[in-house]
């Protein structure tokens, strides 16, 4: 008989291996059913934890925006600003307030252009929520954010935008159909009609979104820890 050969009381060398792979799925298994069902359970008075997690600011308070600050240091505020941003942004470009004449003029914080994170990229605190990074990861879009400063009576009106573009492109990845028809749509796009099918798609152009509201809302509450802001100082109101 062959040594070598697999019996009935010596498994061979891939049931060996597949051994610890069967046991970790049904491990993984068992703690899937069990946070499913914990998951589907609806407390008393509230949404059930799957859409909670699924919608984690689906009836927040949110912060007005602008933000109130009360009157302080305005170098003080402007460092904070910059810092909070810069945890979320490239920043671009800096307009700080100045003094001309006896008007205060308007700050300005820009940053660059981002690609939006994705769900293999957790790390990243520009996204808010699973849906955001699902999105991110099914779609080609990017982040860019813009902070206004306001003097104001009183203090400055901090207002967070962060606009949300999506990627155009004159055809999708992969696809074949249609790749040797002409464009007759008034683009300026010059396309070469010649290229290999499995080129890469050619980037038209960013189409406008929206906001992405959440990262606003985390920025702003950010920048209300920072410079101490009171609630009474900040309105809330019942968001959408």
């Amino acid at each position: 008989m062959d040594a070598h050969a697999p019996t009935a009381t010596r498994p061979t060398l891939l049931a060996k291996r597949a051994e610890p792979c069967v046991v970790a799925m049904l491990a993984l298994a068992a703690v899937a059913l069990s946070s499913g069902c914990h998951l589907h359970q609806t407390p008393s008075g509230g949404p059930g934890k799957l859409s909670q997690l699924l919608h984690p600011h689906r009836n927040p308070v949110y912060l007005e925006n602008p933000l109130f600050v009360p009157e302080c240091d305005r170098e003080f505020v402007w460092q904070q600003l910059v810092d909070s941003v810069d945890n979320y942004f490239k920043i671009a470009r800096e307009e700080r307030m100045q003094v001309i004449g006896n008007v205060v003029t308007r700050g300005e914080i820009a940053t660059y252009p981002v690609a939006a994170a994705t769900l293999l990229e957790p790390w990243r605190g520009d996204a808010v929520g699973f849906m955001s990074r699902l999105t991110g990861t099914l779609q080609t879009q990017r982040k860019q954010a813009t902070v206004f400063v306001t003097p104001i009576t009183g203090g400055y009106q901090v207002q967070v935008q962060v606009l949300v573009q999506q990627e155009d492109v004159d055809r999708p990845e992969g696809a074949t159909v249609g790749g040797s028809s002409l464009r007759h749509d008034g683009t300026i796009a010059r396309l070469n009609q010649d290229r290999d099918q499995d080129a890469l798609p050619v980037t038209l152009g960013w189409i406008d979104v929206g906001h992405d509201v959440q990262l606003e809302q985390k920025i702003l509450a950010d920048i209300r820890d920072r410079l101490n802001v009171a609630w009474q100082n900040a309105p809330a109101v019942t968001g959408p």
